[in-house]
């Protein structure tokens, strides 16, 4: 609790009452991990350094009387933490590699290691580490780092190994005879990088690696939760950016997302235009439609916003369609909760004759929603 509010000297001087050694030594390796291994590091570096120091004079005065076991039980990886933090102080007080019990393979598990890699400008030692784990088959730990390459910006890198993360994919295939899957997997593994580098702040990487993919591979969400964050953190640059792309990986989403920043700020002619281009470009090709999207409460808040998107998507979804039954029982609810005095339009009802079974839903929902309004203080 103190370290959240960086009071760094008062939470080493409460860890140095702890009388029992190992209880304490796990404080430091907390302390000093949670404060050495976070972004904002170096506005804290002096306190960093007494971290360090402390740990380091504790795990050393712990380890000889110990074996291998009991020191690692104390905290999850501890001579690998401690190797990197001397790594990280301008005066450690003991060489990374002498640490007791230190070991490379398990450092090399340590995302933090990587982390100083990079920080360290050592790239191309990264990537032979890389086309190591490739040529071992082990795709999952070299993709893990080839992800954090494209959440560090270093884009030369990234896309040198994406190749061959492209080549190990399909021979790892090869031996189940499944191209496809493939195929899938690298796809699938360009748009987990693009999203991640996006929520790292790189926004050309995050770009040009959605240009990758191929338009035929429509599966959106990666780029979806990407318009999406972009929109929330006003961001509207990069989603004019997604917008003007030729990439249907990231054009589909922008227009889906602006289509909903439209129906926010009340816009409705404007979302209605947002909608019909997205549903000409993309309808075929997608199996939620955008009608959905901008009637879904979970994204457009205000209940007036949400009425008039829910009026705008029943004049266009085909009526006899499931698309079109959802959002006339969530109208009809929304009707209720906001003029519970007022019946449904009769010109609609008339419509609704067709369908007896979805008209008495929407009358169930508007009286649901009329109670509501009535029992809510």
């Amino acid at each position: 609790e103190l370290q959240k509010v960086h009071k760094f000297d008062e939470a080493l001087a409460l860890i140095a009452r702890v009388k029992n050694e190992s209880v304490a030594l796990a404080s430091l390796a907390r302390l000093a991990n949670n404060t050495g291994f976070s972004a904002d590091r170096a506005k804290h570096q002096a306190s960093y350094q007494r971290m360090v120091e402390r740990l380091t004079t504790g795990y050393m005065a712990f380890a000889p009387q110990h074996d291998e076991a009991t020191a690692l039980d104390v905290y999850e990886s501890l001579p690998e933490s401690l190797h990197i933090h001397l790594q990280r102080v301008p005066t450690p007080a003991l060489q990374p590699d002498v640490v007791p019990y230190f070991k490379r393979d398990r450092l090399l598990k340590r995302s933090e290691h990587f982390d100083l890699l990079i920080e360290q400008g050592k790239i191309d030692e990264i990537a032979k580490h890389v086309e190591g784990l490739l040529k071992d088959g082990n795709l999952n730990g070299a993709t893990w780092i080839v992800k954090m390459l494209a959440d560090a910006g270093k884009a030369d890198a990234f896309d040198r190994l994406c190749e061959q993360v492209k080549e190990a994919f399909h021979v790892d295939a090869s031996r189940d005879s499944k191209t496809e899957k493939a195929l899938w997997e690298y796809r699938s593994f360009l748009a987990q990088s693009a999203l991640s580098a996006y929520f790292k702040g790189q926004r050309d990487l995050c770009y040009a690696t959605f240009m990758k993919l191929e338009p035929i591979w429509m599966n959106t969400s990666m780029g979806e939760r990407v318009a999406y964050e972009a929109l929330e953190n006003g961001d509207m640059e990069f989603l004019r950016r997604m917008e003007a792309s030729q990439s249907p990986m990231m054009r589909a989403p922008a227009l889906e997302t602006l289509a909903v920043h439209r129906i926010r700020n009340g816009d409705i002619d404007a979302a209605r235009m947002t909608a019909e281009t997205y549903d000409r470009e993309f309808g075929k090709n997608v199996t939620s439609s955008i009608y959905r999207t901008i009637t879904d409460d979970r994204v457009v808040k205000d209940p007036a916003r949400l009425l008039a998107a829910t009026q705008l998507a029943l004049q266009q979804v085909p009526f006899d369609s499931k698309d079109y039954a959802a959002i006339a029982v969530k109208r009809a609810k929304l009707l209720g909760q906001t003029n519970p005095d007022q019946p449904l339009p009769a010109e609609w009802l008339e419509k609704l004759d067709q369908n007896p079974n979805l008209k008495y839903e929407v009358e169930i929902a508007h009286a649901f929603g009329s109670w509501e309004k009535a029992e809510s203080p």
